[in-house]
């Protein structure tokens, strides 16, 4: 009886642990320039560490966070955000938009201008991952360069802005902060089928 309760187990713990059977795909999207970004807020509550195992380097293999299928998905650089944070910036009525250049910086933009670049970004369908004083929203993701920085942009009344943080001491759990992580792929329908 022993012997069959042990065989059990480890039946299950192998059905558990075997690759990605039950995942299921990313299809809560955001199509923004040519790519596929999936939402931010799907990934929240991950370790940089645990998305990393399967995303080393910002390119995601064969395994799931959070029940998702993550083959063929691009963990974002902060390049890769600034990129997309541009986009809105540079079709917003900002008369100077502020872009941001490669790699970690901060770039924030003092503005109430309702049709400024974050406000762009909420409209074409993207969540937040917090909310922040004065009904302010945030989307912030961890990016796949360090473990101490995530990109986030946000809208309150009296801020607009995106850009990227040290969040080298912070406690992650905060959920002030509250990050998800960035992930994107080519648009699935521009990529031609094989003959």
């Amino acid at each position: 009886m022993l012997k069959r309760i042990r065989r059990y187990f480890a039946v299950l713990a192998i059905a558990v642990g075997a690759g990605h059977a039950g995942a299921g795909p990313i299809t809560d999207t955001v199509m923004v320039n040519g790519r596929e970004w999936a939402q931010v807020d799907l990934f929240v509550g991950l370790s940089w560490s645990g998305i990393n195992s399967v995303c080393p380097g910002g390119v995601c293999g064969n395994g799931t966070l959070m029940g998702f299928d993550m083959l063929g998905w691009t963990w974002a650089s902060t390049e890769e955000l600034n990129s997309l944070f541009n986009y809105y910036s540079g079709n917003s009525s900002d008369p100077n938009p502020n872009l941001l250049g490669p790699g970690p910086g901060r770039v924030n933009t003092e503005s109430t201008v309702p049709n400024s670049y974050a406000q762009l970004f909420y409209l074409d369908g993207w969540r937040p991952t917090s909310t922040v004083f004065f009904e302010g929203r945030e989307t912030m993701g961890r990016t796949a360069d360090s473990p101490d920085y995530f990109a986030g942009i946000g809208v309150s009344p009296s801020f607009l802005g995106s850009g990227t943080s040290n969040m080298a001491g912070t406690n992650y759990s905060d959920a002030f902060w509250n990050p998800g992580a960035w992930f994107s792929r080519p648009d699935p329908a521009a990529v031609p089928s094989p003959a």
